[in-house]
């Protein structure tokens, strides 16, 4: 039986949009993802990747505590991944940190790449989380 992941995913008209969407802070135009159904979708910044859930539960524990976007269209979706892992790196971007996220992306990757210490940069993922290099979404679930 194949392991099942969750996406949370936001209807803006009718395209989903990934969870973090940069359009609230002004931000880099690529930072927020479109995603679509039944086909495999990846990362708009190279050397990162895509985050899902590794249960329905946790996926719907975050949405719970959603202070920042609790009356969005959010939705669930099961997903197919490719290459999961649960470590990588989950950047600590403050506000003032949105105008560079690309830099940062680079910086921490180049730290990474040299083995020295970046962990001041990131801090410790939702509860759940997975990192995936792709994933295709496949079927709502209803919240």
């Amino acid at each position: 039986m194949t392991k099942k992941y969750y996406k949370i995913c936001y209807l803006s008209g009718n395209t989903l949009m990934s969870y973090a969407d940069g359009k609230l802070y002004n931000i880099d135009k690529n930072l927020p993802i479109t995603y679509k159904l039944d086909q495999w979708n990846y990362p708009n910044f190279k050397d990162t990747k895509l985050m899902v859930f590794d249960s329905l539960e946790n996926a719907q524990n975050w949405l719970s505590q959603d202070s920042v976007f609790p009356n969005r269209n959010n939705k669930i979706f099961e997903c197919e991944v490719k290459n999961p892992t649960k470590r990588s790196i989950f950047l600590r971007i403050v506000f003032a940190d949105y105008t560079c996220i690309n830099k940062t992306l680079k910086m921490c990757i180049t730290l990474k790449n040299k083995k020295k210490k970046y962990s001041q940069l990131c801090y410790q993922p939702p509860k759940g989380t997975v990192f995936v290099s792709a994933l295709k979404l496949i079927k709502e679930v209803k919240i």
